[in-house]
């Protein structure tokens, strides 16, 4: 009797179901919402609020294209062990179209914001939200019919200025010299020509022949990376508007060997991470630098440099001397800060406050030896993909 009664008076408290549900997690709230009308305005009201925080991922996607070969690693950091493998799709597993496509081949092509953009075998295009389990079918941009060659795909996809509607940017070679950007709108179910541009003068496309690994959505824009410079269009506008923008200036003036720079955008930041050679290119030091890019694009700040070398050889008794970056989690308190990182076969995520390793995966995954493995962010989202054009 007194548990019913205690039930009913927070039911009946609006303020207390509010920071309960504030606490959930989305796949909690989806199914909250059906209960009534009432409900669904108290789970409205959590999303609006949350919509306004940057997205954290609760896991990673360990995607081999052609393959098909799909493992996740959760993000558990209400637990001691921080992170779990699962050895297997994890919340990709409620995509149908995966399985009916398996035998002929899938490509991951971009992740953004909880939405993933697939390609398949026969060029079909699909963007997906595993939290909701749903799925749609895109046509296909005008100039892929008419293009057989280099092409990129960006997925661009901002809760704050749209809860359901994302945008896909395509790139393609138009001639000697010439790339054509279309953009395809999911609010009018329409691709559209937006552009040209100079490879010579903005990017290259053969770097990127077939893939997006180069792209990152970031502040409106796509972002790619290429000598020297750093190069961006900006979606919501829906026109060319690509300029150039110096890399961080101890990169750029070389003082340092490097072996490799790259770039990603992270709960709402845009992060280079620049690696280093120790003696020579097969000799590779274990640090990182890693900068931030200031919003209004006025200059790289860096943030924290990371040093390998007084835990990675105990920790890894295989070690090959090779380290990939494949994720970052800034945060505005140091402790909260890490890094996941692949090397000799292992996975591993290093804490930065306390500067420790701490092993996620050791060879379990099918995938972590397959060449053209790729890890994307998983961020859960309650955008909707089923509305339709216009809507």
């Amino acid at each position: 009797m007194a548990a019913s009664l205690l039930a009913e008076k927070i039911a009946n408290n609006d303020d207390l179901l509010d920071q309960i549900l504030d606490r959930l997690p989305i796949k909690s709230l989806i199914r909250l919402q059906s209960v009534s009308k009432h409900w669904l305005s108290l789970v409205s009201t959590v999303y609006s609020r949350r919509n306004t925080r940057p997205n954290s991922a609760s896991g990673l996607i360990m995607f081999c294209n052609s393959y098909t070969f799909i493992d996740f690693i959760d993000f558990n950091l209400r637990n001691t062990t921080h992170f779990k493998f699962s050895g297997g799709p994890g919340p990709l597993k409620s995509l149908p179209f995966l399985e009916s496509n398996a035998k002929e081949g899938i490509d991951l092509l971009h992740a953004c914001n909880g939405l993933l953009l697939f390609r398949t075998l026969d060029r079909n295009f699909y963007v997906a939200n595993p939290t909701t389990k749903q799925c749609m079918k895109l046509p296909r941009p005008p100039s892929l019919a008419r293009n057989n060659g280099c092409f990129i795909f960006n997925l661009a996809y901002d809760h704050c200025k749209s809860k359901h509607y994302f945008k896909v940017v395509c790139v393609t070679k138009s001639g000697y010299g010439s790339h054509k950007i279309e953009i395809y709108s999911s609010q009018t179910g329409r691709w559209k020509h937006s552009g040209f541009f100079n490879e010579y003068m903005h990017l290259n496309l053969d770097d990127y022949d077939g893939c997006s690994l180069g792209g990152v959505f970031w502040n409106g824009a796509i972002h790619w990376i290429r000598v020297g410079r750093l190069v961006y269009f900006n979606v919501e506008e829906g026109v060319l508007n690509i300029k150039g923008l110096p890399l961080p200036r101890d990169v750029d003036n070389m003082s340092k060997p490097r072996i490799n720079w790259y770039f990603e955008e992270s709960r709402d930041h845009l992060l280079f991470i620049a690696t280093f050679l120790l003696n020579g290119f097969h000799d590779v030091n274990p640090e990182f630098d890693i900068y931030e890019l200031e919003r209004d694009y006025s200059k790289w700040t860096f943030k924290f440099h990371v040093d390998l070398r007084e835990s990675v050889l105990p920790f890894v008794p295989k070690y090959n001397g090779i380290f990939h970056i494949i994720f970052v989690a800034p945060s505005k308190k140091d402790e909260e800060s890490y890094m996941v990182l692949q090397t000799s076969g292992i996975l591993v995520v290093y804490y930065y406050k306390t500067q420790t390793l701490t092993q996620i995966v050791s060879h379990p995954s099918r995938m972590i030896n397959l060449p053209f493995q790729y890890f994307y962010p998983y961020i859960e989202s309650v955008a909707r993909l089923n509305l339709n054009a216009d809507q």
